[in-house]
């Protein structure tokens, strides 16, 4: 083989090695977004339906379209606007967090608007053993008066 023609494959084995590189960088970049995008829909899904249910135990129909605000990419608020029991949430934001196969370990806490105050807040982590049906909230229904 001429020099001449071993530059042109090391060139063309350059070339395509860059290429492929290049590739990889691509598809690993769009899996990544996607799943940034995925674990933010079912962050908020949950939130949403921890949400609705805190007000169905105050018998309160508010509408909950807009209660659940995404700050950056791990970091949520929602904004209930009514009392929240303590000894029922956690329980509730894991069940509705593993009912969306999520088990990231999270942090949340409870701020109080009239008071402008951190009411509570407090650090779960999940075990590899926990189920949405094993996480059941101690939820007694209000009795309406008649």
């Amino acid at each position: 083989m001429s020099n001449r023609a071993l530059r042109i494959i090391f060139l063309l084995a350059v070339v395509s090695t860059v290429l492929m590189f290049a590739t990889q960088y691509f598809w690993v970049k769009n899996a990544y977004n996607l799943e940034k995008k995925l674990f933010s829909s079912q962050v908020t899904i949950a939130l949403k339906n921890v949400a609705v249910q805190l007000l169905r135990m105050n018998n309160n129909n508010s509408p909950v379209d807009s209660i659940v605000n995404k700050v950056s990419d791990r970091y949520y608020t929602v904004q209930v606007n009514d009392k929240i029991d303590s000894t029922v949430l956690e329980p509730l934001l894991k069940r509705e967090l593993l009912a969306q196969q999520i088990k990231t370990d999270f942090e949340y806490s409870v701020y109080d608007c009239e008071s402008e105050n951190m009411k509570y807040g407090r650090y779960v982590s999940f075990s590899k053993n926990d189920k949405p049906d094993d996480i059941i909230p101690t939820v007694f229904p209000k009795n309406k008066k008649e």
